[in-house]
C-alpha cells in the first residue's frame, strides 16, 4: 500500500507591519523555541522572507537584519509612568534589552511589580515601555499601568541582563516592486544564534508594508 508522507507544517512570524521603517528595528520577529532545537532532531537552517504590501509603496533598498543578545551593563535610571508610556531622557535603551528588574522609594505605578523580569521596548530617545518576555518586547506588546504611583522609580540591570545588538543580514532587494497584488519572497540563511529578525527601508510607503519570516517544521 503506498504511504503518503506527512509534510512538515509551516509557521508564520511577523516581522513587521508599517508604513515606515527606521535602524534600529524598533518591531521584530522573535526566533520561536522550535528553530533552534538538537541539531540530530531537526533544527531551523533558512527561513523565507515574505515581503507584500496593502497596496503601492515606493521603497528601496529593503535590509534584512539579526539581533543577537551580548553581555551588557545598563546604569541604574529613573522614570516616570503613564499608560504603557515611562520617560526616561536620553535613556540609550533598545527593544529586545533585558531583564531588567524595578525599584522604587514608594510605590511602582500599577500594572509594574517589584522581583519582576522585563524586557524594554523602544519608544523614542526619551521613552519606552516594558514586556514580560524579549518575544513579547519585539511583537511590541507592552505592560499597562494604570496610575503613577507614588515616589521615585528606578529602572536596574541584573546578572542575567543581555544588550541587543543588530547585525545586517542582507538586502532582500534594491528596488522591490510592492503593490496590492505584488510582492516578493527571500530564502535567508538562520543563524541559531539570533533572537529575532527586523526589515528596514529607505523611501516611502503610503501603504502599510508586512514583512514575515515563513519556514517549514522540521519532520
Amino acid at each position: 500500500m503506498n504511504r503518503i508522507a506527512q509534510a512538515p507544517s509551516s509557521a508564520e512570524v511577523l516581522i513587521i507591519s508599517a508604513v515606515a521603517s527606521a535602524f534600529p528595528p524598533v518591531l521584530a520577529g522573535a526566533v520561536p523555541d522550535g528553530w533552534n532545537g538538537d541539531a540530530s532532531k531537526g533544527c531551523v537552517p533558512e527561513f523565507t522572507v515574505d515581503v507584500s504590501a496593502a497596496g503601492a509603496a515606493s521603497i528601496t533598498a529593503v535590509n534584512l537584519h539579526a539581533a543577537f543578545p551580548v553581555a551588557g551593563a545598563i546604569a541604574d535610571t529613573t522614570f516616570t509612568a503613564s499608560g504603557a508610556t515611562l520617560t526616561d531622557n536620553s535613556h540609550g535603551l533598545i527593544t529586545g534589552d533585558g531583564p531588567v528588574r524595578l525599584t522604587t522609594t514608594d510605590t511602582l505605578p500599577a500594572g509594574l511589580a517589584l522581583a519582576t523580569d522585563y524586557w524594554i521596548i523602544y519608544i523614542s530617545a526619551n521613552t519606552y515601555s516594558l514586556a514580560t518576555s524579549r518575544a513579547l518586547a519585539f511583537a511590541g506588546t507592552a505592560v499597562t499601568t494604570t496610575d503613577a504611583g507614588t515616589g521615585t522609580h528606578t529602572l536596574s540591570d541584573t546578572a542575567d541582563t543581555m544588550l541587543i545588538k543588530w547585525r545586517d543580514w542582507g538586502v532582500l532587494s534594491s528596488a522591490p516592486t510592492l503593490s496590492l497584488r505584488q510582492g516578493y519572497a527571500v530564502v535567508c540563511d538562520h543563524d541559531p544564534r539570533a533572537v529575532a529578525y527586523g526589515v528596514t527601508w529607505t523611501g516611502t510607503a503610503a501603504n502599510a508594508v508586512r514583512a514575515a519570516m515563513i519556514t517549514r517544521s522540521p519532520r
